[in-house]
């Protein structure tokens, strides 16, 4: 036994070392490429939420500069080794629009020698990364129950093969010459990128909006109220403190407005609840739409042409999105929330009568009725918040909502079945505190249209 700890000691003692000579390399490499870092910041594993991270070695006043990237060093096709060919050619053209940017990446990576080596070896191996497309289905399907991240990593999934399959890999076979190889530029090694490019990528949405590997600003973690972020300017990225950090203080960015599912499906972490300002929980259009096409006794014979409406809707751009958006704070596409649900409640006459004039009454006209609400404050706050409702919502449109969160709360994993015991700790973590996150928004809700 103790011969077996004491093997154990040693295998994790060699890791580190690789990982502190990987990290010493990139270090060099950075200097190398003139990234210039502020003396403020180090790049390490303690103090940090995550893999890594920058921790503060001083105070930081807002608006200094924390460290400076050159455009040079970024990697994209256009600073491949094989950027002639990879901007010459028309055969990576894909509904994604990163297949050039994969195929570059899967070249670099494999090649020893390539500019971008000590950086590639320092982003996370395949085995580190916790999206849930490397989940196994069965840990998928019964970690994530409810969630319907599931079925959104399926259908990347079989977007990701069908592109590598019908784009790239001809592109490969077409471009022996360069040292591709279809036993070393797999598929499997595709979907590695693809995790990269979705976790570590940057895009300037200002300039030519194409994402490229931005090395050392991939480094640092996400929270929503971050306290740097990214800046693009002319010749160089620079990362900004956005107020005064303390010693200590770990420094992150924010890659951007995302809910937890959107986390974990495109990162592979999430932000705990309540700490994540932008969690939702969302419910479906086109099951509230089913519901009151029911039959129930509580809502029988008071809604009439139910697919008719909300096709109209949809149609017409009054309802822009599969559903209706919470946060912990209330509605938040609320426009058209006002208008699906009065138009649910709107009689057969008087919906054929909208449909034949071809347009819809104005948001003031749907909440005339509603003297106490100032629909102006509400657009600009763009917020319905809990409370609200009530002053909205007819007895049964109420029963209809609540049934709709009721199912979804039924729909999350239950005690009774324990997770896969094939699953990594780290997967049950993030699946149980998914999941906790949202039964405790759908809970806010379901008191909200009790």
């Amino acid at each position: 036994m103790s011969e077996q700890l004491e093997n154990s000691a040693t295998v994790a003692h060699k890791k580190v070392k690789l990982a502190d000579e990987i990290l010493e390399k990139f270090k060099a490499w950075m200097k190398e490429k003139e990234i210039e870092i502020s003396p403020k910041v180090k790049i390490t594993k303690n103090g940090s939420c995550a893999r890594y991270g920058m921790v503060a070695t001083e105070d930081i006043k807002e608006d200094e500069v924390l460290f400076k990237i050159p455009k040079k060093s970024l990697l994209w096709p256009n600073s491949s080794s094989i950027k002639d060919v990879l901007m010459k050619t028309e055969d990576l053209q894909s509904p994604s629009g990163w297949s050039k940017l994969l195929t570059c990446l899967m070249f670099e990576y494999t090649k020893p020698d390539s500019d971008f080596a000590p950086y590639l070896e320092f982003l996370p191996k395949v085995e580190e990364l916790n999206h849930p497309m490397f989940w196994t289905e069965e840990e998928r399907t019964d970690l994530l129950k409810g969630t319907e991240i599931d079925v959104k990593v399926k259908n990347d999934l079989k977007h990701i093969e069908f592109e590598y399959e019908t784009i790239v890999k001809p592109f490969l076979a077409k471009h022996k010459d360069l040292g591709f190889d279809e036993s070393k530029h797999t598929v499997e090694l595709y979907k590695h990128m693809v995790a990269l490019v979705m976790a570590y990528s940057f895009s300037d949405e200002d300039g030519d909006d194409i994402p490229k590997m931005v090395p050392l600003a991939d480094v640092l973690n996400h929270v929503s109220l971050n306290n740097a972020q990214l800046e693009f300017n002319e010749k160089s990225l620079d990362m900004i403190a956005q107020r005064h950090i303390k010693a200590g203080e770990e420094i992150y960015n924010t890659y951007g407005q995302l809910d937890n599912c959107q986390l974990l499906q495109n990162y592979g972490f999430i932000e705990d609840y309540p700490d994540n300002v932008f969690e939702v929980a969302e419910i479906s259009v086109e099951r509230v739409a089913d519901i009151a096409t029911s039959g129930m006794k509580e809502i029988q014979g008071k809604f009439d042409c139910i697919d008719e409406k909300v096709a109209w809707l949809q149609e017409n751009d009054y309802i822009s999105c599969d559903d209706l958006i919470f946060s912990n704070e209330g509605l938040l596409n609320l426009i058209e929330f006002f208008f699906f649900t009065k138009f649910l409640e709107l009689g057969k006459n008087e919906f054929e009568e909208i449909r034949a004039k071809g347009i819809a009454p104005s948001l003031e006209e749907l909440v005339e009725e509603y003297p106490e609400l100032d629909v102006p404050d509400l657009v600009d706050d763009d917020i319905l918040r809990y409370g609200e409702f009530k002053l909205l919502l007819s007895d049964e449109m109420k029963f209809i909502l609540h049934e709709a969160v009721v199912e979804r709360l039924e729909s999350f994993p239950g005690d009774e079945k324990p997770p896969p015991s094939t699953a990594s700790d780290i997967r049950k973590h993030l699946s149980a505190k998914l999941i906790d996150g949202q039964k405790e928004l759908f809970g806010l809700l379901e008191k909200e249209f009790s």
